[in-house]
């Protein structure tokens, strides 16, 4: 997990340079390995590093592309960046780090738009061309990266978290009443509202463009989730290839410079991704379990699946202190969120 953040003039008025490091300094929880400010005449750009591949100082963000026309911000990982990577190198492409960003950055040099529906990982990214001005932000297929962001006359604003864009001095906002039904509806706020008035989320699959020659925002989608087809029916065929698919999900997750583990529950979710992992030949295989004394929890069927599959499984019995515990969770959400195990998530984090 990353930090990703930016603003980017709207007019010819340039953003303040020390807004990079109050931006980033607001996003250090998320990328504890490193920090950079990226500041030209137009835009700001900020970001925070959780080094998970490429581990060097190499992969330090902000990055630029090697023709030094493009810089990107990014956080997540895109899991066919070896694939890409050698494609990429027989167009002529030469790269300077082991980075996925950096293949990532390449691709979008290369081919721009049409680069991201190759991309098979979980991502959201600034992109800033030099030349022409333009500010790209983009999030991953289903969302699982966020990006927030806050128009005003004169400045684009955009990071990881709502917390950031509250630290820049025109970023004034309050309670979004329009969206408190859908938090109390779904327990969530979906796309693209947010809790706070002024502040949108950008979608899943989504891109937002602005440049000099056209300040006001286009977003469009560039992914959609295929339409089901009722001709087909749920049989052995089905069955082969979710299982086939699963496994090619698994394998691509185990793409790391450091270690991995698997959050054991004693649900059938997280046990499969164990299953799966001992399937596809990880190694070492390391599993952990919350509880809570003298509480009933899911130990006992966690520590089947891990006897089963896990090389080595760990078990953190706590004692529940929530008058402490859930504060200090809530202080790390972009907004609220009704799911009843993100202590417990947050503990064993």
């Amino acid at each position: 997990m990353c930090g990703i953040a930016g603003v980017y003039a709207l007019t010819d008025r340039p953003p303040d340079p020390h807004w990079g490091p109050l931006l980033a300094g607001a996003l250090k929880h998320r990328g504890p390995d490193g920090d950079g400010v990226y500041v030209d005449g137009r835009v700001v750009l900020a970001h925070t590093r959780l080094a998970i591949i490429d581990t060097s100082d190499a992969g330090l963000q902000p990055m630029r592309s090697g023709d030094g026309r493009l810089v990107i911000v990014q956080n997540g990982e895109i899991y066919n960046y070896r694939e890409l990577r050698a494609e990429l190198a027989r167009a002529g492409v030469r790269f300077r780090t082991a980075s996925d960003t950096e293949v990532l950055l390449e691709a979008l040099a290369l081919r721009r738009l049409e680069a991201l529906p190759a991309l098979r990982g979980m991502f959201a990214f600034g992109l800033y061309d030099r030349a022409s001005g333009e500010l790209l932000l983009a999030r991953d297929r289903l969302g699982k990266k966020p990006v927030v962001y806050a128009l005003t006359p004169e400045y684009l604003a955009f990071a990881s978290e709502a917390q950031a864009l509250l630290r820049l001095p025109f970023v004034r906002t309050r309670l979004d009443r329009a969206s408190l039904p859908h938090y109390l509806r779904f327990l969530y706020v979906p796309s693209p509202h947010t809790l706070l008035e002024g502040v949108r989320k950008l979608e899943p699959a989504t891109t937002l463009r602005v440049s000099p020659r056209r300040p006001e925002p286009v977003r469009e989608r560039y992914w959609k989730l295929p339409e089901p087809d009722p001709a087909r029916r749920a049989d052995e065929g089905w069955l082969e290839q979710l299982d086939a698919g699963l496994l090619d999900a698994t394998r691509l997750r185990t793409v790391s410079d450091v270690p991995i583990g698997v959050f054991l529950s004693g649900g059938m979710d997280s046990n499969l991704v164990l299953a799966y992992l001992k399937r596809a030949g990880h190694r070492p295989i390391r599993s952990f379990t919350i509880g809570f004394a003298g509480l009933d929890d899911e130990r006992a069927v966690a520590r089947a699946g891990a006897k089963a599959n896990s090389d080595q499984h760990t078990e953190l019995v706590v004692t529940p202190d929530f008058e402490r515990e859930i504060p200090a969770a809530l202080r790390r959400f972009g907004e609220p969120l009704g799911d009843s195990a993100a202590v417990t998530t947050y503990l064993m984090a």
